[in-house]
């Protein structure tokens, strides 16, 4: 497939989209795979590596400004602008797409938006943007009851859906001409979710407690039903309320959000001697989440499989 590449403002949510060719091409881009830095120590007959730290670089490349007339070059070039101009607080996302139903984006800074005017078939761009993540893929689960039909298609098995009255155990099978992994479920017993780690990295979890509960907890499990990580707050979620755990480091909180869409903040009712804002581990792991009479409680959970390079 054709690669695909656009921009997101994180500002204004607007979109510069490279895909469509109508009016901008983005040329020959370097940066997306990376880079790490290693520090080594002479040992006898050979060096050891003693550390090893990733370097973020700088994407860039030529943004070749296109359209019929002079006119056309320069509203596009405004539109761009305007664009990086809006989102050089904030930031903009970049999402990459060279294989189909796989799409990963990266967090980055503007740094250039060079204008020159040495063409008379398109008026070129130096576009740089200076990254600040590692490349994301966005994975979401929803604990909450939904009622699944067998060997359904699936573009990936972290989409599985487990419920607070139910846990399903399951099966996956590629079918790599088709593209998809099919799934069926079976049993039934408490309610928990199954989370996979495929990138490169840990991952922070964004993790949505719906109410009703009280002082509800949330476990992190290895393979073998150990807890490595937790987190309880002692509070009452109502109904139609909803408690939010963000283990983002830019984004540390947890807050209730009631149903007229106050948000308190909840950092001094948490349970100090546990983990509290919980990240994922490369690998699979169960994450349980009850209330304090150990009923299942649902609860939505979202994270991106980080990568070091598209």
């Amino acid at each position: 497939m054709i690669r695909k590449i656009r921009l997101y403002g994180l500002d204004n949510g607007k979109t510069i989209d490279f895909s469509t060719f109508d009016k901008y091409i983005f040329t020959a881009p370097t940066g997306f795979g990376f880079k790490v830095n290693n520090e080594y120590m002479d040992v006898g007959y050979k060096r050891i590596r003693i550390n090893q730290t990733k370097e973020y670089q700088s994407i860039s490349g030529t943004i070749e400004v296109v359209g019929e007339t002079r006119d056309d070059w320069e509203r596009n070039y405004n539109e761009l602008r305007d664009f990086c101009a809006k989102n050089k607080k904030t930031g903009i996302k970049l999402f990459y797409s060279a294989l189909q139903n796989v799409e990963r984006y990266i967090i980055c800074d503007i740094n250039e938006v060079g204008k020159t005017e040495k063409s008379k078939a398109y008026l070129p761009i130096n576009f740089v943007i200076d990254t600040k993540t590692n490349w994301l893929e966005d994975k979401e689960i929803d604990t909450q009851l939904i009622k699944q039909d067998l060997n359904k298609k699936s573009m990936g098995f972290y989409e599985t859906d487990l419920t607070g009255d139910w846990k399903y155990s399951y099966g996956f099978l590629y079918n790599a001409d088709l593209d998809y992994y099919s799934y069926k479920f079976e049993g039934n017993a408490v309610g928990e979710a199954v989370l996979i780690n495929n990138g490169d990295d840990t991952t922070p979890l964004l993790i949505t407690i719906f109410g009703e509960c009280n002082n509800p907890t949330v476990l992190l499990l290895d393979v073998n039903g150990n807890t490595l990580q937790s987190a309880k707050i002692n509070t009452l979620v109502d109904e139609n309320q909803r408690l939010i755990i963000n283990s983002d480091i830019d984004n540390l909180a947890v807050r209730l959000i009631t149903a007229t869409g106050t948000i308190i903040d909840k950092t001094s009712v948490v349970d100090t001697d546990r983990t509290t804002y919980i990240e994922l581990p490369i690998g699979t792991y169960t994450l349980r989440v009850i209330d304090e009479s150990e009923t299942p409680v649902n609860a939505k959970v979202k994270f991106s499989w980080q990568f070091l390079g598209a």
